[in-house]
C-alpha cells in the first residue's frame, strides 16, 4: 500500500477512479481513518465522489467506529441524491447496525425503493449484531415472503439469531432448510450449526456434553466435513462464552495436530478463549510466540489481562502498543478503560478520554459506558454523569452503570430517581439493574423500596433473583437491624447460601454485635 500511495502522491492529476482505488485499498488494509482523510482531501481538491467512492468510505467509518463521520457522509449522500443507490444503502445498513444504531439501519432499509438479497441479509445480520434475534428471524421470514431465496449468508445469520435467543426448534427448522437448499456441506454453515446447537442445547442437567462439540466430533469423523481453520476459529468463541476450557484445549490440540498453526486469526481466537476461561498463561505464551501480530491480537491480550485482574500488566502492554505501527481503536480503548478504573488512575484515565474525543470514539455507546464506569470507580461522579447525559444512544448497560455509580458513592436516592427515568424512557431493566438498585437501597437504608424492587424483578420483568440479589437484600436487612428477618430470609432462599450470603450476615451481626448470628455465619 505504501508503494501505491507513493505513486499517487507523485501523479499530477488524479481522476475519481484513481481516488476510489486508493480509498478502497486503504479500507481493505484496515487504514480506516486514513481512508476517511483521503475522502475529505478528495472533496477539498474538487474531485467529485461517486457511487463507487461511498461504499468504501462508509466501510471505513464502520471500521473506525466513527458514527459521527458516518452520519456526515450520509448527510452528503442525501444532498447529492446518492442515498437512493442500492449498494450505498446496503453499506449504510451495515454501518449503522455494526455501530449499534439499528433504528437508523431500519430507516435506511424502509426508505429503499428497491431491495436485493444483500439488503435483506444486511438487515438480518444487523439485528444479530445488536443482539435482537427475534427481529432477525422475522426479517428472514419476510424476505422469503417477498420471493427471495435465502443464500448461505442468510442461513448463517438466521442460525446466529437462533443461537442468541436459544430457539432450538427454529434452529432445527433452519437446519432442515439448509439441507433442502444443499448448503449442508458448507463449512461456515456447519460452524453456525455447531454454535447454534451448543448455545440452544447448553449444559443439560444430567451432564451430557454440548451438542456443538458432538457435532464437531461428527465432522472430524466424516472425511467430507473435516473441520478446517475457519471452523475452529468460529467455534472458539463458544468455548470462551461458556467457559468450556477442556473443549477449547481440545480444539487447540486439533489445530496443532493438523498443522494449522501458526495462524494469525486462530492464535488470536485462542488468546481470547484462554483469557475468558481464566487461563492467562497459555494466552501469554501464544501471544509471545506469534510470528506476526495485528491490532486485534493486541486487543485480545490486553482484554485477557484485564478480565483476569492483571491490570498492571494490561497497562504495560497498552503502553507498548504505542510503539507498534497501528493506533489503538475502539476495542482497545474499551478493553483498557476498566484497568484504569480498577487501579483508580484518574489522571491517566482522563488522558485516554482526551484520545477518545480526538478520534471521535465518543459516539460509540460501549466506549461511553466504559468511560462512565472509569470515572465512577475513580470517584469522579460529576464527569461520569456528564458523559451519561451527553450520550445520544443509551442502552441498558449505560443506565446500569450510572445507577451503580451513584450507589457506590452513597447517593442511593439519586440511583432510584435514575431508575424511574430509565423506565420512563422505555428501557427494560435486567438482573444487573436490580443489583445496582438493591445496593442503592442498602446504602440508603430504604427497606420498603428494597422489598418492592426485589419482588418487582419476578413479578414485573420475569427475572429470577440470583445470589447477588439475595446478598443485597441481606445487606439491607442487616443495615436496618432486621437480623431475625435476615436469618429467616436465608432459611427460605431457593438457592444454596454461598460465601457471599454468609459474609453479608456476618457483617450485619458484627454491626449489631449479635454473637449468635455471628456464630451461625461463621
Amino acid at each position: 500500500m505504501e508503494d501505491a500511495l507513493y505513486l499517487f502522491e507523485n501523479m499530477n492529476k488524479c481522476d475519481p477512479f484513481i481516488w476510489n482505488v486508493v480509498i478502497r485499498g486503504l479500507t481493505d488494509n484496515g487504514s480506516f481513518q486514513k481512508a476517511i482523510d483521503f475522502y475529505y482531501r478528495m472533496q477539498f481538491e474538487g474531485v467529485q465522489a461517486d457511487n463507487f467512492t461511498y461504499p468504501f468510505v462508509i466501510k471505513a467509518c464502520t471500521g473506525s467506529f466513527s458514527l459521527m463521520e458516518g452520519q456526515k457522509v450520509h448527510s452528503t449522500l442525501i444532498k447529492t441524491g446518492f442515498d437512493l443507490d442500492i449498494y450505498i444503502c446496503n453499506s449504510l445498513i451495515v454501518m449503522y447496525a455494526k455501530l449499534g444504531c439499528i433504528v437508523l439501519a431500519e430507516k435506511v432499509f424502509e426508505d429503499m425503493l428497491v431491495r436485493d438479497l444483500v439488503s435483506w441479509n444486511s438487515m438480518i445480520s444487523g439485528y444479530v449484531s445488536v443482539g435482537d434475534g427475534w427481529s432477525s428471524l422475522i426479517c428472514f421470514r419476510e424476505m422469503q415472503e417477498f420471493g427471495l431465496k435465502p443464500d448461505r449468508f442468510s442461513m448463517i445469520s438466521a442460525l446466529g439469531a437462533c443461537s442468541l435467543e436459544c430457539w432450538l426448534l427454529n434452529g432445527k427448522e433452519i437446519h432442515s432448510q439448509v439441507i433442502r437448499n444443499g448448503f449442508d456441506l458448507d463449512l461456515m454453515i456447519q460452524t453456525s450449526l455447531i454454535d447454534m446447537y451448543g448455545k440452544c442445547g447448553g449444559y443439560t442437567l444430567n451432564g451430557h456434553p454440548l451438542e456443538s462439540f458432538a457435532c464437531l466430533k461428527k465432522m472430524q469423523e466424516d472425511d467430507h466435513l473435516s473441520p478446517d481453520v475457519i471452523t475452529l476459529i468460529n467455534l472458539l468463541p463458544s468455548c470462551a462464552q461458556i467457559g468450556a476450557l477442556l473443549e477449547g484445549k481440545s480444539i487447540h490440540c486439533h489445530a496443532i495436530r493438523k498443522g494449522f498453526l501458526p495462524h494469525l486469526i486462530l492464535e488470536t481466537a485462542l488468546i481470547d478463549m484462554y483469557g475468558k476461561c481464566g487461563e492467562l498463561k497459555p494466552s501469554e505464551c501464544i501471544f509471545g510466540h506469534m510470528r506476526e501480530r495485528n491490532l486485534i491480537s493486541w486487543n485480545a491480550m490486553i482484554a485477557a489481562f484485564v478480565q483476569n485482574g492483571h491490570n498492571s500488566e494490561a497497562l504495560e502492554l497498552f503502553q507498548n502498543l504505542w510503539n507498534e505501527p497501528f493506533n489503538p481503536d475502539a476495542m482497545t480503548i474499551s478493553s483498557i478503560l476498566p484497568a484504569y478504573a480498577e487501579i483508580a488512575l484518574l489522571r491517566e484515565g482522563k488522558q485516554i478520554h482526551g484520545y477518545i474525543m480526538k478520534f471521535n470514539f465518543g459516539s460509540n455507546t460501549f466506549i461511553s459506558n466504559s468511560i462512565i464506569y472509569m470515572y465512577a470507580k475513580c470517584g469522579d461522579i460529576q464527569n461520569a454523569r456528564e458523559i451519561f447525559d451527553g450520550m445520544l444512544l443509551k442502552d441498558v448497560i449505560s443506565w446500569n452503570t450510572i445507577i451503580m455509580a451513584y450507589a457506590i458513592h452513597g447517593f442511593g436516592a439519586s440511583s432510584i430517581r435514575l431508575f424511574s427515568k430509565m423506565r420512563g424512557e422505555g428501557i427494560k431493566p435486567n438482573g444487573s439493574t436490580f443489583v445496582s438498585l438493591l445496593s442503592s437501597c442498602s446504602i440508603a437504608g430504604l427497606l420498603d423500596e428494597g422489598w418492592e424492587y426485589f419482588y418487582s424483578m419476578k413479578r414485573d420483568y420475569g427475572i429470577d433473583p440470583g445470589i447477588e440479589h439475595y446478598g443485597c437484600m441481606l445487606d439491607l436487612l442487616g443495615r436496618t437491624g432486621n437480623l431475625d428477618l435476615a436469618k429467616h430470609f436465608i432459611d427460605k432462599m431457593p438457592l444454596a447460601p454461598t460465601a457471599r450470603i454468609w459474609g453479608s450476615l456476618l457483617a450485619a451481626s458484627r454491626h449489631t454485635k449479635n454473637i449468635e448470628l455471628a456464630e451461625l455465619a461463621g
